[in-house]
């Protein structure tokens, strides 16, 4: 593997590990860096993957109108933009890491940022006006 994973003496001193730690840390700034998922069965069924991409849109969207429900005062634009919103920071949460960590190309980070923005933005125009937030309660 690209880099291997460190591997320590039996019985390894402080400074026998930081030194392993070290030339570990040294090859790694030095590339290459493989990521790689490896799927022993396939690519799978596609009908099964859209159904459960269907699916999990359905139970993000339910989860957003339960947010949304929680909101008061807000205006159909401002419950468009609600949902939007939180796509955007769901978007930033799932893809700014995979670029950080994973070094996964920019181009491919912001494309992904932004067909969850899109799609989550249109999703919010259909959830604000089927959803209304809470009626304000006096004190």
């Amino acid at each position: 593997g690209l880099p291997e994973p460190p591997k320590l003496p039996a019985g390894a001193t402080k400074e026998q590990r930081e030194a392993v730690d070290k030339d570990v840390w040294e090859r790694m700034q030095r590339g290459p860096i493989i990521t790689a998922v490896v799927s022993h069965a396939g690519f799978g069924s596609l009908p099964r993957m859209l159904s459960i991409s269907l699916v999990s849109a359905i139970v993000i969207a339910f989860g957003f109108g339960l947010m949304l429900m929680q909101s008061q005062g807000l205006g159909y634009w401002q419950r468009a933009m609600f949902v939007g919103g939180a796509g955007l920071l769901a978007a930033l949460a799932c893809r700014v890491p995979d670029w950080n960590w994973h070094r996964f190309p920019i181009e491919h980070t912001l494309v992904n940022i932004a067909d969850l923005l899109i799609g989550w933005s249109l999703a919010g125009l259909v959830l604000a006006y089927f959803v209304r937030g809470a009626a304000a309660v006096a004190p």
